[in-house]
Formats: structure tokens, sequence, C-alpha cells
């Protein structure tokens, strides 16, 4: 009967914590305080099992006379795991500071994932992606598949490209927009400002000129994509 008992506790407490996870995901977006709460699910979640743990072996066997060795032996085990779930990244992060030698803005790739070392901290690294938001990736989840390209000195690619834009600001206001973005973007080599010059216009657009330095092609299409998306001729 006990044993029953148990094992609908057990069931129970799964299927409250899938119907909380599936809440939170529902409402996350809309209320703040449920998107706050998103993130503590992943700790909340083992101390729920901890706690049904501990109720469940006291329930099972407080009775018997091995009671405390079973108790000791379930303080250990859990100890043990909680230990590894909180080292794991720190041992990992050792290892992969060894084997790596990184340094920020360094190229990083992981399976989808790519953008630029932001920075290297004690149980994860900071991936700034070509979107300008930042990835956290354990060092657990690192492996063989992370990719660098390095940067030598003078080693980059250089693009000059032109653009039209829509007429809604002056020519100096606009050009200062698109600078701006420039400079704000992570795929630029800023250390020479890029240029931005004005060309010609007519009735419907602006024409400038832009001139950029980046580590490779790839990083100068990202900013032709996103500079033709906020300011490129709508027709």
């Amino acid at each position: 009967m006990k044993v029953i008992i148990v094992f609908i506790v057990v069931l129970t407490t799964f299927f409250l914590i899938q119907f909380a996870r599936i809440l939170v995901k529902r409402f996350s977006k809309k209320y703040r305080l449920i998107s706050d709460l998103k993130r503590l699910i992943p700790v909340i979640s083992p101390i729920i099992w901890v706690v049904v743990g501990f109720w469940s072996m006291k329930y099972l066997f407080r009775d018997e006379v091995y009671y405390n060795l079973v108790m000791s032996s379930t303080i250990v085990i859990i100890s043990a795991l909680l230990g590894w779930f909180f080292m794991k990244d720190f041992i990992a992060g050792i290892v992969f500071r060894l084997q790596n030698k990184f340094t920020k803005g360094d190229y990083i790739q992981f399976g989808n994932f790519y953008g630029h070392l932001e920075s290297m901290l004690l149980t994860h690294i900071l991936i700034q992606t070509k979107e300008n938001k930042l990835l956290k990736i354990p060092y657990s989840r690192l492996s063989s598949e992370v990719i660098s390209e390095k940067m030598e000195t003078k080693s980059f690619e250089e693009s000059k490209f032109a653009i039209e834009t829509n007429k809604t600001d002056s020519i100096k206001n606009t050009e200062s927009a698109i600078r701006k973005m420039l400079l704000a973007s992570p795929w630029l080599i800023i250390n020479n400002n890029p240029e931005v010059n004005f060309i010609s216009e007519n009735e419907l657009c602006y024409q400038f000129e832009i001139h950029v330095q980046a580590r490779n092609n790839t990083h100068i299409n990202y900013v032709k994509e996103a500079i033709n998306k906020k300011f490129g001729l709508k027709r």
C-alpha cells in the first residue's frame, strides 16, 4: 500500500511540474513576473524532487531497522549529484581554457549558434550573435564542434557598396543614422571608422556609398543585409 501511495505522489508531482512548465511557457511573453519565473524552473524542479525523494524514503522505511542507513545513503547520493550538477561546468571550463586559447572578439561556432566571443566566465561563455543578442553557453555543452577564426594583423576583408534610401529625412541625418548603425555592428572592424559618402539624389531617393572592413565576406554580407533592411529604398 505504501508503495502505491508513493507512486501516486511521484506521478502527481511529475504532472504538476509539466503543467507548470506549460503554463509558464504560454504566459511568459505576456507577463514579466512569469517570464522571470521561467528562469527559476530549472532550479525549482530539482528541489521539489529532492523533497519528494526524502519524503518517500521516510514514508517507506521509517519503521525499518535500516532506516538510518537508507537515509544516509540517499543524502550522500543526492549530495554527489547536486555537486556534479554545479561543478561540471566549472570543471569543463578549466579543461576548455587549457585546450583553447580564445580571446574576446574571436569568431565562435557551436552547432547552429555562432557569433563573437564576448567573455569567458567561470561556468559559461557569452557569444554575441549577428542579431546583437547574447547567448550563454555552458562549458559542458562545448565540444570539438567549436570553431574559432582568429584575426591576424591586417587580416580582413574590405567592401564598398551603394545603397538607395528613402527621402524621409535630410541627407545629413540619414548619413549619420547609417554611420551610427555601422559603428554599433558586432561584425565590423571599427579601428578605421566606416565611411559613408553621399553620391546623389533624385525624386525618389538618396544614394550613398559605404566602405567597411570585416573579418570575412560572410560578416560583410550580414552588414549589407542589416543596412538594406533598415535604410533600403521601399518601392
